[in-house]
């Protein structure tokens, strides 16, 4: 891992969990370059606190320059999500949606009511639903290390696991535990739905945070040519292929589903 990601990390740590460890200098170009990949993860906001959490240190050398620019740049980026999302959030596939639709009304009118084992159930989804159409972001991944720090003891796991079995996503959730407790420090048993720590997600959340610039996906856009033929960009059907195989393993049907809902908005975008 090089100084860049470890350094983005250790600020994430700082942004998101208040979490301190002493950075290692840096180049102008290399901050930013970190900066860049803090916008690529929409992570900018939360970069944005650990900086400030770090001002008073010696081993915050950003020039004065860059840092204000980028602070300035953060200050209506990435705002915190209203948690009525993660309420509303849902999944792709028509059977699966209406699983996770059953299961929050009957959890809602049940007498032993978990509201904040629902809201843990919706950012997992949530974060599902982004890395399979955008890519790993820690912004989101934040979400889950810090609602398990602040209102873990009052989710039930048992029913949370139930559930992430019925809706076949257990392994993708395992997927974000790991990459929790593989590069933001996070302990195993805080995250009791991560059974078996997946290596894979070390090596995937690292070569995310090795993109500098640039969108983490590439839009479907199928327009209609001469004579009436569809046609698309080969390299973005290329990697929109390739994503979703990346992930098939974790979460099959809702990988399926999301691939050909990508495709069929795009066909039904198609200018006339």
């Amino acid at each position: 891992m090089d100084i860049i990601k470890r350094n983005f990390l250790r600020i994430i740590r700082s942004g998101a969990f208040n979490e301190y460890e002493p950075l290692e200098p840096m180049s102008n170009f290399k901050w930013n370059r970190l900066f860049a990949v803090a916008r690529t993860q929409d992570a900018t906001g939360i970069v944005a606190t650990g900086i400030r959490n770090y001002q008073y240190e010696a081993t915050l050398d950003i020039p004065a320059d860059i840092r204000d620019a980028f602070l300035a740049s953060a200050e209506t980026a990435n705002q915190a999500l209203p948690s009525s999302v993660f309420h509303e959030t849902t999944l792709t596939n028509i059977f699966l949606r209406r699983r996770l639709r059953k299961i929050r009304d009957n959890e809602r009118h049940s007498i032993d009511t978990s509201l904040e084992t629902l809201e843990l159930l919706g950012i997992i989804v949530y974060n599902t639903n982004k890395i399979l159409t955008h890519g790993i972001s820690y912004r989101n991944l934040a979400m889950i290390g810090n609602y398990l720090r602040t209102k873990g003891h009052r989710v039930d796991f048992v029913k949370l696991e139930d559930w992430l079995k019925k809706l076949h996503i257990q392994e993708m959730a395992e997927f974000e535990g790991s990459i929790l407790i593989t590069t933001l420090n996070f302990e195993k048993d805080e995250i009791p739905f991560v059974t078996n720590v997946d290596q894979a997600a070390h090596a995937r959340a690292l070569k995310a945070i090795s993109k500098y610039s640039g969108a983490k996906y590439l839009d479907l856009e199928f327009k209609e040519g001469v004579g009436g033929f569809i046609y698309n960009d080969s390299t973005a059907l290329r990697k929109t292929v390739w994503h979703a195989i990346s992930y098939f393993r974790y979460a099959p049907v809702e990988t399926v589903s999301s691939f050909l809902a990508r495709i069929y908005h795009s066909l039904s975008e198609i200018d006339e």
